[in-house]
């Protein structure tokens, strides 16, 4: 079929693994055999690690469009994170109209498909007692709640039951924290505090091998003095030596049953599901045979050369460094781009950003249109916020590398999308993997790579290469906001808080370029002084913020009268100055006057307050002429003289007292 398929809407995590990368792979098998596009949602994480980023990473289970998709998979075994089942049934059943089915996971809503791991396990052990002649064999299973440590429990004990052997309660244990459990466990047999079984049955490869580090500190042969054995067959335990006897339980197999239940359900067939196919073991030393698991590790290591890249070259590499060494996220994407060469070998890749990626709540800076900080303290108490819950409604493309050709650039396209590429006319179907962008609960954006028609996926060096992103992003966001913020500082330096006018430092260092301008040019520079008139009986009498009121009026004045952009302060209490630089004489000054004089009669007229805004001025112009005097002592003389001015002006004017209420 050629055109934009079905597509089968899959949430799993911790894909790297060996018994999800195999679950997986099994549904792509069944979904392409059935013609169906594939969009897996998934954390890099299955548990652990601190809450605020497990919450950063399930939250690519709130991007999924359900309306897009014929049909959902949930992967629930593979989902560890607090709450996350939970959550994601929650949101299927407000957002989901299509199809869903639970994988190993007993839903009150939903169809369920548990894949059964006793037998498999039943014949591991039966290994240890038909090969080995073993009859004290423990048992460290997983938490009590855990469906499949229970069944794997439970052919452990069948096996002993089937040869004969009592199932002793105190040989075998529940735990919730596995890796911690067996250093305790192997800590008490070797000192005694337990009786020394013959073997010991453990839930997973990483509890095995575990196990057997502390055996080994304890001074205790594996397998001469205790065997060991795993469950699922992973990459630690094959490269462990002695390499870890486990088995490889049939999650491939329960992929492809899952999606003929799908399809069933969603075109209303009758197609069969296999059932009643036990793992396969994979026989190493760590159970005492002979046999080894060698041509596995070099399968691995012949799967880590064709693949992505080397443990040797990854952890040789510098991508995390020349990452974090750039200040623009355009140079960030760019070094991206040229770092998927390390990746497996994909076909499509894109990094997607919330629209306001790098956002922060800015004070919007009009320092020069009468704008009042103190207005805005409100939103500096907010500057914490940030997008936690979801995507932004629109989404940015930013980098994308397609068969090899690279490219950065903005490409926004609606959330509800997910990735343009979905709606892309192919061939063949095909599956997209999404993973989240975040630093710890703060949402970035989602990263989707796509590796063609070939079934495979990201390998266990992708999540460290996806967290460089993360950090480099969230490395540049930080350096914006911090470039942000020391510009704010340089600007409450020069700048009057309440008002927005220079202080006095400001008027200060701006001067010096005023007056050299001024000598240059040879243009009359031209000291312009107000005094508020009645700042203390409004304060008194009103209130302080009343007296803001009146003080920001008089700014608002002063740039009515001059222009936004002229060189205007506040020198502190009632007083403000200008400093201008031009061919002013007399006329022009009593224009200003008029124009300052208007603004406080519209204002007074339509204010409403019960007192009169008015403010006393004074001025000095003069020609600056090369000299021995200071930038310091130009400046000085003409303030003495526009404060003269003032003075005189005010003594002469009689001052209009305050209305009463």
């Amino acid at each position: 079929m050629f055109g934009v398929r079905k597509r089968i809407c899959v949430l799993a995590s911790d894909i790297a693994s060996n018994t999800v990368s195999r679950t997986i792979k099994g549904i792509m098998k069944k979904a392409y055999f059935y013609d169906y596009d594939v969009c897996v949602f998934a954390p890099l994480i299955k548990d652990g690690g601190k809450a605020e980023h497990q919450y950063g990473e399930k939250n690519i289970f709130r991007l999924p469009n359900m309306e897009q998709f014929a049909g959902v998979i949930v992967v629930a075994e593979s989902i560890k994170i607090e709450n996350a089942i939970e959550e994601i049934e929650q949101m299927l059943r407000e957002k989901c109209s299509c199809p869903v089915v639970i994988m190993d996971h007993k839903s009150d809503y939903f169809d369920s498909i548990i894949m059964s791991e006793e037998e498999t396990m039943e014949r591991l052990v039966d290994h240890l007692i038909e090969d080995h002649g073993f009859t004290k064999i423990n048992c460290l299973t997983g938490a009590e709640h855990d469906y499949h440590a229970r069944e794997r429990l439970q052919g452990y004990k069948n096996s002993l039951r089937k040869h004969g052997i009592p199932v002793e309660e105190e040989r075998y244990t529940y735990s919730s924290y596995l890796l911690d459990s067996a250093v305790e466990q192997a800590y008490r047999i070797a000192h005694g505090l337990v009786e020394k079984p013959d073997a010991i049955v453990c839930y997973s490869d990483a509890v095995a091998v575990m196990m057997a580090k502390e055996f080994m500190i304890q001074g205790i042969d594996i397998p001469n003095e205790i065997a060991i054995i795993g469950f699922s067959s992973s990459e630690e335990g094959i490269r462990f030596i002695p390499c870890i006897t486990s088995a490889i339980p049939p999650c491939g197999l329960h992929g492809e049953n899952a999606v003929t239940l799908l399809h069933n359900k969603m075109e209303g067939t009758k197609d069969p599901i296999q059932t009643g196919v036990a793992g396969q073991l994979q026989i190493g030393q760590s159970c005492g045979c002979k046999n080894d698991l060698h041509y596995e590790l070099r399968k691995l290591e012949q799967k880590l050369c064709m693949g992505s890249f080397s443990e040797h070259y990854f952890d040789s590499n510098f991508m995390e460094e020349n990452l974090t060494n750039v200040t623009t996220l355009e140079d960030c994407l760019e070094e991206i781009n040229w770092y998927t060469y390390q990746l497996n070998k994909f076909r499509e890749f894109y990094i997607c950003l919330i629209e306001d990626w790098d956002s922060f709540k800015k004070i919007e800076d009009h320092m020069h249109c009468g704008y009042n900080l103190a207005d805005s303290k409100k939103n500096v108490a907010m500057t914490e916020e940030y997008l936690r819950d979801g995507y932004t409604e629109q989404m940015v493309l930013w980098a994308r590398n397609k068969n090899g050709n690279a490219k950065v650039g903005k490409e926004c396209f609606p959330v509800v999308q997910m990735l343009p590429a979905l709606y892309e006319e192919r061939e063949y179907p095909t599956t997209y993997f999404f993973t989240p962008l975040h630093f710890k609960d703060r949402c970035l954006g989602y990263i989707a790579i796509n590796f063609g028609k070939d079934i495979v996926t990201y390998d266990p060096y992708y999540h460290t290469w996806v967290r460089n992103i993360n950090n480099a992003i969230e490395i540049i966001r930080n350096q914006s906001e911090l470039r942000y913020i020391n510009q704010r500082l340089n600007r409450l330096a020069l700048y009057d808080e309440p008002t927005g006018v220079y202080n006095r430092f400001g008027i200060d260092q701006m001067s010096r370029s005023i007056i050299k301008h001024c000598k240059k040019k040879g243009k009359k520079l031209v000291v312009l002084e107000g005094d508020l008139d009645n700042l203390k009986t409004i304060n008194d009498r009103f209130g302080h913020l009343e007296g803001d009121v009146a003080i920001n009026t008089i700014a608002n004045a002063f740039r009515s009268a001059l222009g936004e952009h002229a060189c205007i302060g506040r020198l502190g209490g009632d007083e403000f100055m200008a400093l201008l630089c031009g061919e002013y004489d007399e006329v022009h000054m009593q224009q200003i006057e008029l124009r300052m004089r208007k603004y406080l009669e519209g204002f007074n007229e339509t204010s409403g307050k019960p007192y009169i805004v008015d403010v006393s001025v004074g001025y000095y112009i003069g020609t600056i002429t090369e000299s021995q005097q200071t930038d310091r002592e130009i400046l000085d003389f003409f303030i003495n003289n526009a404060d003269k001015d003032m003075y005189h002006r005010k003594k002469k004017k009689k001052v209009r007292q305050v209305q009463p209420c």
